[in-house]
């Protein structure tokens, strides 16, 4: 495993970053996929308003003065990343990030093959680690939840030669002990979505995503970009949910509860008003 820790990381330069999951070619599918018409739509909104950048690296060309940089990302590794999405991204000339469920990539069939992983990242699609069976890493022990981690990131080196730096916490479940097996298993940086339900205690740099779904409606798109907060969360210093708009709990604590409905919601239910799929 490529355990060793990186020296301490800066934050990345984005003020904005949203999550999807899967983009489908017509409508009807699951909560968590957009339609391929709906997609192209709302990167035709962001690219009127932002300058679309890498999650990491520098941008293509120089940035627009006086422009948000917006980095555009995926979870899980699904098939119509490759077979739907690349298309749509590539006519927008948008930099992409795909976070891989690993142990999922070339054995199932829903998902991506490494090899339509390797001719993505050829044209320039990034990837990044989202463990190799989606779990809760919460519920797991520290060794399971470690080894869960750190595979995910040594099958992506693996298979393409360069290092992967970067981790999104499946259905953004946390914990300070789990943030310490990120950073041990070699990660620099990592990404969450609906940051309200648990605060990273600022031992990595990371990333708060807005999640957009099959249920996000253009207005709803808007509406949640404009909501929208500084992106980086590095210990206390960013203090806005993009999810809601609430000031946060302090890092590392879960924000108080008020009732059954402030559970993290399970897959294909409903948060701030939007039935969602979250993974």
């Amino acid at each position: 495993m490529h355990n060793t820790p990186h020296p301490r990381a800066s934050p990345p330069p984005v003020s904005r970053c949203v999550a999807y999951h899967r983009v489908a070619a017509a409508g009807g599918g699951e909560p968590i996929a957009v339609t391929a018409a709906a997609f192209a739509r709302q990167l035709a909104h962001l690219r009127s308003r932002y300058d679309l950048v890498p999650l990491w690296g520098p941008p293509a060309s120089p940035r627009p003065a006086g422009r948000a940089g917006l980095a555009v990302t995926f979870d899980d590794g699904w098939a119509d990343n490759f077979h739907v999405a690349l298309p749509v991204l590539r006519e927008f000339s948008c930099p992409w990030t795909v976070f891989l469920q690993t142990g999922a990539v070339g054995s199932d069939p829903r998902f991506l093959t490494w090899p339509q992983v390797r001719e993505m990242a050829a044209a320039g699609v990034r990837f990044g680690g989202h463990t190799q069976s989606h779990p809760h890493l919460t519920q797991l022990s520290r060794a399971a939840a470690l080894e869960e981690i750190g595979a995910s990131r040594k099958a992506i080196e693996d298979q393409l030669g360069t290092a992967a730096e970067w981790f999104s916490y499946p259905y953004s479940d946390l914990a300070p002990w789990v943030e310490e097996l990120v950073l041990a298993a070699g990660f620099r940086y990592a990404c969450l979505t609906h940051p309200g339900r648990a605060r990273p205690c600022g031992i990595l740099p990371t990333v708060a995503r807005v999640g957009i779904y099959g249920t996000t409606s253009d207005l709803m798109f808007q509406a949640k970009l404009n909501r929208a907060g500084n992106a980086v969360i590095e210990g206390a210093r960013v203090l806005l949910d993009l999810a809601g708009g609430r000031r946060p709990a302090r890092p590392g604590r879960l924000p108080p509860r008020r009732g059954p409905d402030s559970r993290a919601p399970a897959h294909g239910t409903s948060i701030h008003g939007e039935a969602v799929g979250e993974r």
